[in-house]
């Protein structure tokens, strides 16, 4: 999770319609989020997971998390941070959570859709609003 939201944040932005597709089964390995690990194994990237999840809500990115059969209770609490940053942060993007069911490919699809439908009305409603970029509306 974190690894990949630290990508997200690393990526060469340029359009006003940002989303960032987030699919886990479980929130990072560390006491914070999963009070059952005590260490993360996995690499530091040098960077908090909020303060990751800040910056992509700063640039206006749509962040959809999509759980998988898995830890829900653990994914509750990871996405209630995520949710309380954007709300913080910005207006002007969004972080939702979706439970995919079985018939995954459908859902997943019909998600895509409407999130990048939904993505791309909002950053020309900024641009109009701001009279440029999106981006440069919620900085």
């Amino acid at each position: 999770v974190a690894g990949g939201m630290r990508a997200a944040v690393d990526l060469p932005w340029t359009a006003d319609a940002k989303v960032v597709f987030l699919i886990c089964d479980a929130p990072p390995h560390n006491p914070q989020f999963c009070p059952d690990y005590a260490r993360d194994d996995h690499p530091d990237t040098g960077t908090t997971l909020e303060g990751d999840i800040e910056q992509l809500a700063n640039n206006c990115t749509e962040l959809v998390v999509l759980q998988v059969n898995g830890c829900e209770s653990y994914l509750t609490k990871m996405i209630s941070v995520f949710e309380d940053v954007y709300r913080r942060v910005t207006p002007n993007a969004n972080c939702q959570s979706h439970s995919l069911s079985e018939r995954i490919e459908l859902d997943f699809l019909d998600l895509v859709v409407r999130t990048a439908k939904d993505t791309m009305t909002r950053a020309r409603d900024l641009r109009s609003r701001s009279g440029g970029s999106a981006a440069g509306a919620g900085a």
